[in-house]
Protein backbone atom coordinates (compact mmCIF):
# COMPACT_ATOMS: atom_id res chain seq x y z
CA UNK A 1 0.00 0.00 0.00
CA UNK A 2 0.87 3.46 -0.41
CA UNK A 3 0.01 6.40 1.77
CA UNK A 4 -0.25 10.28 1.53
CA UNK A 5 -1.44 12.43 4.63
CA UNK A 6 -2.14 16.24 3.46
CA UNK A 7 0.48 17.52 6.26
CA UNK A 8 3.77 15.47 4.62
CA UNK A 9 4.86 15.77 1.67
CA UNK A 10 5.85 12.35 0.78
CA UNK A 11 4.40 8.93 0.23
CA UNK A 12 4.84 6.66 2.60
CA UNK A 13 5.01 3.09 0.36
CA UNK A 14 4.02 -0.69 2.53
CA UNK A 15 5.15 0.62 6.12
CA UNK A 16 4.93 -1.21 9.17
CA UNK A 17 2.09 0.41 11.49
CA UNK A 18 2.78 0.21 14.78
CA UNK A 19 -0.59 1.36 17.28
CA UNK A 20 0.72 3.35 20.03
CA UNK A 21 -1.97 1.13 22.39
CA UNK A 22 -1.76 3.35 25.53
CA UNK A 23 -2.82 6.58 24.26
CA UNK A 24 -5.77 5.27 22.37
CA UNK A 25 -8.99 7.43 23.56
CA UNK A 26 -12.47 6.21 23.34
CA UNK A 27 -15.40 8.42 22.87
CA UNK A 28 -18.03 5.44 24.33
CA UNK A 29 -21.09 8.48 23.45
CA UNK A 30 -19.79 8.49 19.32
CA UNK A 31 -18.65 5.12 18.92
CA UNK A 32 -15.23 6.21 18.20
CA UNK A 33 -11.82 5.65 19.21
CA UNK A 34 -8.77 7.95 18.42
CA UNK A 35 -5.64 6.12 17.68
CA UNK A 36 -1.82 6.74 17.52
CA UNK A 37 -0.13 4.91 15.51
CA UNK A 38 3.69 5.12 13.90
CA UNK A 39 4.40 4.24 10.31
CA UNK A 40 7.37 2.99 9.59
CA UNK A 41 9.91 2.01 6.09
CA UNK A 42 13.34 1.39 5.33
CA UNK A 43 14.82 4.52 5.43
CA UNK A 44 12.67 6.65 7.80
CA UNK A 45 9.80 6.77 10.06
CA UNK A 46 6.76 9.42 10.97
CA UNK A 47 5.51 8.67 14.52
CA UNK A 48 2.61 10.17 15.93
CA UNK A 49 0.05 10.07 13.58
CA UNK A 50 -3.60 10.03 14.91
CA UNK A 51 -6.30 8.31 13.43
CA UNK A 52 -9.46 10.47 14.68
CA UNK A 53 -12.82 9.19 14.92
CA UNK A 54 -12.28 5.82 14.42
CA UNK A 55 -15.85 3.79 14.24
CA UNK A 56 -15.74 0.98 16.65
CA UNK A 57 -18.12 -1.23 17.81
CA UNK A 58 -16.61 -2.44 21.15
CA UNK A 59 -16.36 0.18 23.53
CA UNK A 60 -14.54 -2.02 25.88
CA UNK A 61 -10.73 -2.64 25.71
CA UNK A 62 -10.12 -3.28 22.09
CA UNK A 63 -6.65 -5.37 22.42
CA UNK A 64 -3.46 -4.14 20.30
CA UNK A 65 -4.75 -6.70 17.26
CA UNK A 66 -8.30 -4.97 17.06
CA UNK A 67 -6.78 -1.66 17.42
CA UNK A 68 -4.28 -2.46 14.64
CA UNK A 69 -7.01 -3.56 12.35
CA UNK A 70 -9.22 -0.72 12.79
CA UNK A 71 -6.17 1.79 11.72
CA UNK A 72 -5.31 -0.16 8.42
CA UNK A 73 -8.72 -0.17 7.49
CA UNK A 74 -8.77 3.35 8.36
CA UNK A 75 -5.52 4.06 6.83
CA UNK A 76 -7.22 3.09 3.22
CA UNK A 77 -8.64 6.89 3.36
CA UNK A 78 -5.15 8.33 2.44
CA UNK A 79 -4.22 5.41 0.25
CA UNK A 80 -2.82 6.40 -3.01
Amino acid sequence: MKYKFKQFNTEIVNPKITVIEDATVIHPTRKTIDILINLEVQDSSLKGIWLHEVKASNMNYEGYDNLLTLATKELSKYSV
